[in-house]
């Protein structure tokens, strides 16, 4: 049975107050952790940042898995760094957070303000917990949803370059460039991509001498690989019980299963004018670079979920059992994280014994797959909307 998700009989809340009660728990959340006069995940953001311009590896033995973001992210965090400590926590939070709700907001027109209300209140619970940590998450996915209106709007070299931001800075935002299939110039716009990459890959020389360069890429790969060896993560090849320790082949994994989805998009061509599909596919991937990431943990799974709501409501309709999975998927990876509502020994049960958070979103992943690739055509033509050209 299917339902309509125009929504234009239900009167919703209004996004004013959205905003201001979201803005609210972001600056509550970030009290929380400042109040305690300890801050050290904000610390480690703002003192590998400064090291940066002094020209010291940001992955050095004490940073080794808790600093593993790009050589971007200490350009664009640098405003933060030299702020006053008393400030500085609140204000990259709610800049965060505020470019977090419009990103939602500023989704295509096919999108519902209602809609986009849900998918608002779906993600807040997971963002404040990202927050908590000061992590990269939320910037993450809002750089992809500005990526992909941009895109939709035609404005493509804009949307590269927002989606290679994120993928100097945060790594995930990467793969979305497999996007650029879905849109006119195809071959243009892969060399203007090719082209901003290999600015935004030279950022070290900014604070490094050039006989540095390779030592400084060498040392961010080493550092996240050993974070992977050495700390339990939420992907696929750590779905118990399956996988008691990583599979020596998840380098394969994952290079077959980018590959495949290549490949799929390409053999569904005649479905490139779908917006559906194209926000489908978006979805896809986002949660895609989770699953088969390798430092994926809790928070990271706010990518994931942004791109299940981007699929969800990219559809003209959506099932009982969309409906379920989208419950499912809210409680265990949304509300189970909050530390007031369970304790450390349920989520240690749940997400470090039994892996449920990567159950219920692998078997989500998939459903996303099956949809977009394989579902019915005739479902995606209400749908229908060609490129927007400049």
């Amino acid at each position: 049975m299917y339902r309509n998700l125009s929504l234009k009989k239900k009167k919703f809340i209004d996004p004013r107050w959205l905003f201001a009660v979201g803005l609210i728990i972001s600056a509550l959340v970030t009290y929380s952790e400042v109040a305690h006069l300890c801050n050290p995940d904000f610390e480690i953001l703002r003192t590998t940042t400064v090291g940066f311009w002094h020209g010291s590896v940001p992955y050095g033995e004490k940073g080794e898995g808790l600093f593993l973001y790009g050589p971007l992210f200490s350009i664009i965090f640098t405003p933060f760094a030299f702020l006053p400590a008393g400030i500085a926590p609140y204000l990259w939070n709610i800049f965060n957070f505020c470019l977090f709700f419009l990103s939602i907001f500023a989704l295509p027109d096919y999108v519902k303000t209602e809609q986009k209300c849900r998918f608002f209140l779906f993600l807040l619970p997971l963002a404040a917990v990202s927050q908590l940590s000061f992590r990269f998450d939320t910037t993450t996915v809002y750089l992809a949803l500005f990526a992909f209106s941009l895109m939709e709007r035609g404005f493509y070299k804009c949307g590269i370059t927002v989606i290679l931001v994120s993928a100097f800075s945060g790594v995930y935002g990467i793969f979305q460039l497999i996007t650029l299939l879905f849109y006119p110039k195809f071959w243009k716009n892969l060399g203007f991509a090719v082209a901003v990459a290999a600015v935004f890959s030279a950022t070290p020389l900014l604070g490094f001498s050039f006989s540095d360069f390779a030592g400084y890429y060498q040392s961010w790969y080493a550092a996240v690989w050993t974070c992977e060896m050495t700390q339990p993560f939420f992907t696929v090849f750590n779905l118990k019980p399956f996988f008691h320790e990583l599979p020596v082949w998840r380098a394969s994994a994952r290079a077959i299963s980018c590959a495949a989805l290549v490949i799929l998009i390409l053999m569904r061509k005649n479905r490139f004018s779908f917006f559906a599909f194209r926000a489908g596919v978006t979805g896809v991937l986002m949660g895609w670079a989770v699953l088969f990431g390798m430092v994926s943990d809790i928070s990271t799974y706010l990518i994931a979920l942004a791109g299940f709501m981007l699929w969800y409501y990219g559809k003209n309709s959506a099932t009982a059992a969309d409906r379920v999975v989208l419950w499912c998927n809210f409680f265990i990876l949304s509300v189970i994280p909050i530390d007031i509502l369970f304790s450390n020994t349920v989520q240690d049960f749940l997400f470090y014994t039994v892996t449920l958070n990567v159950w219920i979103f692998a078997v989500t992943w998939l459903w996303m797959l099956a949809y977009s690739f394989f579902g019915c055509k005739r479902d995606l033509f209400s749908q229908h909307s060609y490129h927007l050209p400049l």
